[in-house]
């Protein structure tokens, strides 16, 4: 195994009408979720937000942008090298995303019906 490394999740969202994002996570072991700004230019990347969740610990974080804009996430462990008691650098963690109000279509029972038949 080698200490210098570790997994990590990125994630591109684009935000809803409200112009935010409500995340919540947790994970088998220690985790960062961060908020990246200028995820695009790597010489410029930098964390916006950052909040620690697990191990069975839920955290959350609140992202605001401009309606329908992108917002750019990072989960990972909080030390490199594979989690203890874990084989590999990959554990089990659980991430919501609730992106403010998404439009929807009013809709009928019988519509709805008439997708399962």
């Amino acid at each position: 195994y080698d200490d210098g490394f570790r997994d990590t999740d990125w994630f591109r969202i684009t935000l809803g009408t409200d112009g935010y994002l409500d995340w919540e996570c947790d994970a088998e072991q220690s985790t960062y979720m961060f908020e990246l700004v200028d995820a695009l230019d790597c010489s410029n990347v930098s964390v916006g937000q950052l909040v620690e969740a697990g191990p069975c610990l839920p955290a959350q974080m609140t992202v605001y942008g401009a309606p329908g804009s992108d917002v750019f996430l990072w989960v990972g462990p909080t030390t490199y090298g594979p989690p203890g008691g874990f084989e590999g650098h990959e554990y089990d963690y659980v991430c919501n995303f609730g992106i403010g109000i998404v439009a929807t279509e009013n809709a009928t029972w019988s519509q709805l019906k008439a997708l399962y038949r």
